[in-house]
């Protein structure tokens, strides 16, 4: 039997690459949210009528707009501090516009399980789903300003022991030209 969830996404095949270990990477596309309404076949592969979701329009107010303003921005900021990630990432969400456009972008990347994920599917308040975005953005945002300090302690305290270290080094020399070591 299928286990499913009842709301998906329709997408489009960009890329299918297959891998020596029988196993393949699937690049797609997301068109649009939609819902199970009914199975109607299962063999030999699934079928079903599904219904398309639509999103609550986004509120026009000054708070909403700040809230995706500072979603973007955080965002960008992240992907900034992300090591391996391409600056394109980068400048294709500072050039995003529209609020659902950029949660569905930064949804599947978010590092929270399948059930908040599949939640974040399924909600139809933009409003509601752009907090929840940025709730998980501005975790990993902690995280990797977190993770960017201690790097650069670490380096600062590897720079420290080697100054002293070369510097331990200059001393025995100077002591040796001089004939005190």
């Amino acid at each position: 039997m299928w286990d499913l969830y009842q709301v998906g996404t329709a997408a489009t095949v960009l890329k299918l690459l297959r891998q020596a270990d029988d196993h393949g990477v699937i690049s797609v596309q997301a068109l649009r949210r939609f819902k199970i309404r009914k199975v109607t076949q299962t063999a030999p592969y699934l079928r079903a009528e599904i219904e398309l979701l639509e999103t609550l329009p986004a509120p026009t107010t000054k708070e909403f707009e700040a809230a995706f303003r500072n979603l973007r921005d955080s965002s960008a900021k992240l992907l900034e501090l992300t090591p391996d990630v391409p600056e394109q990432a980068r400048a294709i969400v500072l050039g995003i516009e529209d609020a659902e456009e950029l949660t569905d972008f930064l949804a599947p990347n978010l590092t929270i399980n399948v059930a908040q994920k599949q939640a974040l599917l399924e909600e139809n308040d933009i409003e509601k789903r752009l907090h929840a975005v940025q709730t998980g953005i501005s975790a990993q945002l902690e995280i990797a300003q977190i993770q960017q300090k201690l790097q650069k302690d670490v380096q600062s305290q590897f720079s420290d022991a080697q100054r002293r270290a070369y510097l331990r080094e200059q001393v025995k020399a100077i002591q040796r030209e001089r004939g005190d070591g």
